[in-house]
């Protein structure tokens, strides 16, 4: 059995502070790494409903062009409709890859502001105005409709009927 007097307790206080103080660098680092790796998955996190809407707005396009089109391919078997169907949406998700893997790896300020402005420039925003069937432009009979003229489906499962 050990006796301790005050002496001896402040000895061991000191030396488990000591030893804190020199851990603490460590501590400090090891918050600082994981407040960064939260930060860039709750980027991800705000990035995921953007690259969902510009998907789901690519796909609005498709399903567009290809109802606008449907009626002048009267001798195009289900088969080979199937396959301009696939072919348009390979097409479609082969754009936004690219796009989706940049959208999903940024992080910080610059990754909140290129999320803004891809929104801004798909009108991905639930606040922005769908553009109006009366600017949609008349095409002669027989003329394929071009992207840019196809009004916009703003919020998943908004499509014009075709």
């Amino acid at each position: 059995m050990s006796l301790y007097d005050i002496d001896d307790l402040q000895a061991v206080v000191a030396r488990n502070l000591s030893t804190r103080a020199e851990e603490t660098p460590r501590a400090l680092e090891i918050v600082e790494q994981e407040i960064q790796r939260f930060a860039r998955w709750l980027g991800q996190l705000d990035a995921l409903p953007t690259v969902a809407a510009l998907r789901a707005h690519g796909d609005s396009i498709v399903t567009q062009v290809l109802a606008e089109n449907s009626g002048r391919w009267e001798s195009v078997s289900e088969r080979d409709r199937a396959r301009v169907e696939a072919v348009a949406r390979a097409v479609m998700s082969r754009l936004l890859h690219e796009p989706t893997i940049r959208l999903r790896s940024l992080s910080g300020d610059r990754g909140h502001a290129s999320l803004e402005l891809v929104r801004e420039l798909f009108a991905l925003r639930e606040d922005a105005p769908a553009q109006p069937e009366s600017q949609a432009q008349e095409r002669p009979e027989g003329e394929l409709a071009e992207v840019h003229d196809l009004p916009v489906a703003h919020r998943a499962g908004q499509r014009r009927p075709g």
